[in-house]
């Protein structure tokens, strides 16, 4: 009689060190990109921001600090951009200076409830918010499957938002009887104005704001993601 439980006996270890190879690639897996990965990946993301620097005139070194964010300026606003890490992925994000809070408190209240309409009209990734004691023109995107044009246009978008609303917003909740300090520098070093580059969007000025049509999914670039929106 032959015995048919060999065969069995002698798959068995074979399995289960198969069964344990592939638990340890999905555990490797759900830890995400390993160190030197997102080492590279933000080396690679900066190099798109350095790119879009020397297209509006800047010299990259002299417009970034030892955190690695690089300095702009569009017209009355002055704003940074980077790249950082939350957990294992990472995020280009962009601030422009808006205004300092008013020191009369009786302005706050106001001054929160214009931005939070403004933010209702606003259908892009771009948004007005306060930080510490300023208002700041903010977005933070996934990094995964940006394409290059998408980079230039993230951090124009935000810059674009800060200069079209901080005219208005200094003249309409900076006066005040009190004492007040002027809006701290954004970065320590001189900026010069974004050169030649028009939103690909049609604005729509709306409580001193502009309309920004929603970016395609990180995970799925579009070929032309300036069509429908700024």
């Amino acid at each position: 009689m032959v015995d048919e439980t060999q065969p069995d006996e002698q798959a068995g270890p074979v399995e289960e060190e198969q069964e344990e190879s592939e638990e340890a690639v999905d555990a490797q897996q759900s830890e995400g990109p390993s160190a030197d990965e997102l080492k590279a990946m933000k080396q690679d993301a900066e190099a798109h921001i350095d790119a879009f620097m020397k297209q509006v005139g800047y010299n990259p070194p002299d417009r970034t600090d030892e955190a690695g964010w690089r300095y702009f300026t569009l017209g009355s606003a002055d704003g940074r951009a980077g790249i950082v890490q939350l957990d294992n992925s990472l995020f280009l994000r962009v601030e422009a200076l808006v205004m300092a809070m008013p020191s009369d408190k009786d302005l706050i209240l106001p001054l929160m409830r214009e931005l939070l309409n403004i933010n209702i009209e606003l259908s892009g990734p771009v948004r007005l918010g306060i930080e510490g004691d300023n208002v700041y023109a903010t977005l933070l995107f996934p990094v995964k499957g940006l394409t290059d044009e998408q980079y230039p246009d993230l951090i124009h978008w935000t810059m674009s938002l800060a200069d079209q609303v901080d005219d208005g917003m200094i003249k309409k909740y900076g006066g005040t009887t009190k004492t007040r300090a002027d809006p701290p520098p954004v970065g320590a070093v001189p900026y010069r104005m974004l050169r030649d580059r028009e939103p690909p969007l049609q604005v729509v000025e709306q409580s001193q704001a502009a309309g920004q049509p929603p970016l395609p999914p990180a995970d799925q670039p579009a070929s032309q993601p300036g069509d429908d929106h700024a």
